[in-house]
C-alpha cells in the first residue's frame, strides 16, 4: 500500500479518524499522560543525525511523532495476565501481524528487520528497510533503528538517494495492570536528514519540509495503531487461549 500526496490531502479533512489526525498531543498540567493521546507533524530545530557527511546546500531535517494508548480486557487466568504475556512476547514479537503491509522478521534474540509500505512524495516512491535493534526492560522493551535501505522507484537507484540521507527511528512499548484497565502503551519517532537532489532540490525548503514531515507522520500513526492494535488482538486471543500459552512458552524455552 503507497502512501500518496492524494491520501495525506484527504487526511487533512475533518472526517479523518482522531486517531489518525497529525495534531501535536496536548499536555496535561499534572505531569500525567492522557488516556488517549495522539500525534503530529514536528516542525521545530534539531541537531544533525549522526552518519553519513551530507555536504549538499540543500540539507532537509524531517521529522514526526506519535503516541498511541489501548486499553484491554482482563483475563481471569492465574497465567494470563498482560505482564506474562509481554515478557513471553520479547522473546519474538514478530508473530504480531504488521499493518499495511508491513513486515517485522527477527533476525537474532536482539535483532530485528522492519519493511515500511511504500511512501511516496511527489514522483517517488520508496519502501524502507530498516535493521533494528532491541532492548527489554522491566515494562517496557524498545527498539531503535539507525541503518536503513531504500527500495522503490528507479528515482532510488537514478537520485542515489541511499547516499544521502541519516535516520534515527525509535519505539517504546510499556504496560500497566494496575486499577481496572490493563493498557498497552506505546510511543515512537523518527527522524531524517537528506540532502535533497535535484530537481527536486529546486522546490522551496517549507514545501519539502511540510510535504516530508505529513508524509512519514501518517505512516508513523498507521503503523503504530495497527500495530498496537495487533498486539491487543493477540493478548486477547492468547489470554483466552490456554494451550497456545502453553505453545509459546515451549518455543520460549527452546
Amino acid at each position: 500500500m503507497a502512501l500518496s500526496m492524494s491520501y495525506l490531502r484527504n487526511t487533512s479533512r475533518s472526517s479523518v479518524p482522531r486517531n489518525t489526525a497529525l495534531r501535536v498531543p496536548e499536555s496535561r498540567r499534572d505531569g500525567q499522560r492522557p488516556h488517549r493521546r495522539s500525534g503530529g507533524v514536528i516542525c521545530v530545530a534539531r541537531d544533525r543525525l549522526p552518519g553519513k557527511y551530507l555536504t549538499g546546500s540543500n540539507v532537509v531535517s524531517l521529522s514526526a511523532k506519535h503516541t498511541y494508548d489501548k486499553v484491554v480486557m482482563r483475563h481471569p487466568a492465574p497465567d494470563a495476565t498482560l505482564n506474562s504475556y509481554m515478557k513471553g512476547l520479547s522473546q519474538d514479537f514478530s508473530v504480531i501481524k504488521m499493518p499495511l503491509g508491513a513486515n517485522l522478521k527477527k533476525l537474532s534474540p536482539t535483532e530485528y528487520e522492519i519493511l515500511v509500505p511504500k511512501i511516496q512524495l511527489f514522483e517517488v516512491w520508496f519502501a524502507p528497510r530498516a535493521s533494528a535493534s532491541v532492548r527489554f526492560l522491566d515494562h517496557r522493551m524498545e527498539l531503535a533503528s539507525s541503518q536503513c535501505l531504500l527500495e522503490g522507484s528507479s528515482h532510488v537507484n537514478d537520485l542515489k538517494l541511499n547516499d544521502v540521507f541519516n535516520l534515527d527511528v525509535k519505539v517504546a512499548f510499556s504496560w500497566k495492570e494496575s486499577g481496572s484497565q490493563p493498557t498497552i502503551m506505546s510511543e515512537a519517532s523518527i527522524d531524517v536528514d537528506v540532502d535533497v537532489p535535484m530537481p527536486f532540490a529546486l522546490i522551496p525548503k517549507p514545501v519539502l519540509e511540510t510535504t516530508g514531515n505529513a508524509a512519514f507522520a501518517i505512516t508513523l500513526n498507521l503503523m503504530l495503531n495497527g500495530f498496537v492494535e495487533g498486539l491487543a488482538q493477540d493478548y486477547d486471543r492468547w489470554g483466552r487461549d490456554a494451550q497456545l500459552r502453553q505453545q509459546r512458552m515451549t518455543a520460549a524455552k527452546v
